[in-house]
């Protein structure tokens, strides 16, 4: 459903152009199990870095609350080739969290130029970039700066369903295409 958020797309366009430098990794956290919002981050994943080359997991120990969708842990590889912000492939950590503690959809993509993090069930948007260290010369940190690219309003819903429209009256390619 977040392909159909723009300020996602307008997320994606900025790494598609390099916003981001190489991209190194990706780390990204979620609750109540991987068919249900974790299929949500393994989207969003796609969506970003492209398609999985290899995925590795186990179970976790964090409390799904919906029977039969446990929560899983694992590392995915994500392909380079095709895609023009990746160099050499990425690695993404995904951890799952006990949803009794709290809610938490988490993603963070870091790159050569920087680190973007998306935050708040996937809402809220941060950019870091690399600036001198104030406290180890010739090092540099992360710190946030004001995001890159425009934010828009919360609308995936009825984004989705202008797309679907379009789709069939003037042979638009869907934002998503189900796979």
């Amino acid at each position: 459903s977040r392909r159909f958020d723009l300020t996602h797309r307008e997320a994606k366009r900025f790494l598609d152009a390099g916003g981001l430098g190489d991209v190194q990794q990706a780390s990204a956290y979620y609750v109540k199990g991987l068919a249900n919002s974790g299929s949500h981050l393994l989207d969003l994943l796609r969506f970003f870095l492209g398609e999985a080359e290899w995925v590795q997991s186990t179970p976790s120990k964090s409390f799904s609350s919906l029977e039969n969708d446990a929560n899983c842990d694992g590392l995915v590889m994500f392909k380079s080739e095709g895609n023009p912000r990746v160099i050499s492939k990425v690695l993404c950590s995904i951890q799952s969290l006990d949803v009794k503690a709290y809610w938490m959809f988490e993603l963070r993509i870091y790159g050569t130029k920087g680190l973007l993090e998306i935050k708040d069930s996937g809402f809220t948007f941060r950019y870091y970039s690399p600036k001198d260290s104030p406290r180890f010369s010739g090092f540099k940190e992360l710190q946030e700066e004001r995001l890159p690219f425009p934010e828009h309003q919360q609308e995936m819903l009825p984004n989705a369903v202008k797309n679907l429209v379009n789709c069939l009256e003037q042979q638009d390619i869907p934002w998503c295409e189900g796979e």
